[in-house]
């Protein structure tokens, strides 16, 4: 019998068969990544490494170190708002990320806090390498989830100048940013200093169809709250009732029972993305000691402010004889002059849209320190070694606003009158409380 070859079993053994003037091998640029301790090249490393240079970082490069690292795979951005980007490695982040600047471990307050950023500048980094795998072996346990280190630039030898600004096509959100950057260079120094200034302007919920509800623009009658900005009777001899429209809160006629449809919703006052301002002053000099060890020295200053605002309390009376917080009843008093129901002490529900909660934080970071770095060769393998010294310092401050004083407010809602001069004072005649104001709090 004789057999047939098939055309494909043809262009299966041509394929094979040598080219005539074959390309010669093209030897790839190696690829050294210094965090992982051994200068190993990166087809060398038994985990996953990521490297940024080049062309590649100058395009890729954001405001924050998560947002210009956010492109390689197994690596996202995790925001509490604009301006507030950390790294997150396969899922984890926080403190189980890592973050280096030139091998030294950058203790900022990104770590514990999410409403602040990486303090190190990425338009600074020279090269940006990521081990995308643990390395709690070589950095310890903060490093579960693998390790970033930030290569800054170190061969400037000119001034320039950057500046950046834009916003939401809602006209809304603008960023802005400004570096000015200075270096010198000598045969066997460099210099590099780096001023920065940075502002994102905050994003309102309300102003989006997107987050102007808590689940969303197809849901609006979703998520919202029975803690309106009036005054809500609960657990009274009536009932549930709620103030009509431009009604006299101390007239129980000009109540109705509370419907669905007078709840409110708190995006109303909620920030989407926080405003931020952050301003940093940066220095990283070298003197190469020879041919294999080198001394450097950085120092940085840097401040971040962050500000937050979420809708006013939802202040809630217990509706129970049981006291509510710090073994305080929260409750409008029977004998208050702005009582409906004269004699009934009344459990409310109101929410204090008047005054927003607002949270500014602050935090600034010294930093300052020293390094003796060098290299050699042991059987043809290369090996990084380093001894520094830094002193890392953060200062933090937090500032809230919007909370009630219990303390004062069983005053303001206790007993109170109109006194002759036709003014209405906390306590009885005779008997005024000092420094007390009354609250309507069933008013609008």
């Amino acid at each position: 019998m004789k057999l047939k070859r098939h055309p494909l079993a043809w262009a299966i053994s041509l394929a094979l068969v040598p080219a005539a003037g074959a390309a010669e091998p093209v030897e790839l640029q190696s690829v050294v990544v210094s965090a992982s301790g051994l200068a190993k090249q990166s087809h060398e490393m038994t985990t996953p490494a990521a490297v940024m240079e080049g062309d590649e970082l100058v395009l890729r490069r954001e405001a924050t170190l998560g947002e210009t690292l956010e492109s390689l795979p197994g690596v996202r951005s995790s925001s509490f708002g604009a301006g507030a980007a950390r790294p997150v490695i396969r899922g984890l982040d926080g403190a189980r990320v890592k973050v280096l600047s030139d091998g030294v471990e950058l203790l900022d307050a990104s770590t514990i806090s999410p409403d602040h950023a990486v303090t190190s500048e990425p338009l600074l980094a020279e090269r940006i390498e990521v081990l995308k795998d643990g390395a709690s072996a070589i950095y310890g346990s903060d490093a579960i989830a693998g390790v970033i280190n930030i290569i800054t630039r170190r061969d400037v030898d000119h001034a320039e100048f950057r500046g950046y600004h834009g916003q939401n096509g809602e006209g809304d959100g603008a960023t802005q940013q400004y570096e000015l950057t200075f270096g010198a260079t000598g045969e066997r120094s460099s210099l590099v200093l780096n001023a920065t200034f940075a502002q994102v302007d905050p994003i309102w919920a309300i102003d989006r169809p997107l987050t102007r509800y808590s689940f969303g623009e197809h849901y609006p009658d979703a998520g919202l709250s029975p803690a309106v900005p009036y005054g809500v009777i609960i657990g009274s001899s009536r009932g549930t009732l709620v103030l009509k429209p431009g009604g006299d809160p101390t007239n129980i006629d000009d109540y109705e029972p509370l419907t669905e449809e007078r709840y409110y919703n708190p995006g109303e006052q909620m920030m989407y993305n926080s405003a931020t301002r952050r301003a940093s002053i940066f220095a990283k000099g070298t003197y190469d000691l020879g041919d294999s060890v080198r001394f450097r020295a950085d120092a940085l200053f840097n401040e971040r402010q962050a500000d937050v605002q979420i809708a006013g309390f939802p202040l809630q009376s217990a509706t129970s004889n049981s006291p509510d917080r710090l073994g305080m009843p929260i409750r409008l008093s029977r004998d208050s002059y702005y009582n409906p129901l004269p004699g009934e002490d009344l459990t409310f529900i109101r929410r204090t849209v008047e005054a927003p909660r607002v949270t500014d934080n602050t935090v600034r970071t010294f930093r300052v320190g020293g390094a003796i770095e060098g290299f050699f060769d042991i059987g043809g393998r290369g090996y990084n070694w380093d001894v520094s010294l830094f002193s890392n310092r953060n200062d933090g401050l937090s500032k809230t606003t919007g909370d009630i004083n219990l303390l004062r407010l069983r005053d303001a809602l206790g007993p109170s009158f109109m006194d002759t001069d036709g003014i209405v004072k906390c306590g009885t005649p005779g008997n005024v409380i000092a420094g007390c104001v009354p609250w309507n709090v069933l008013a609008g």
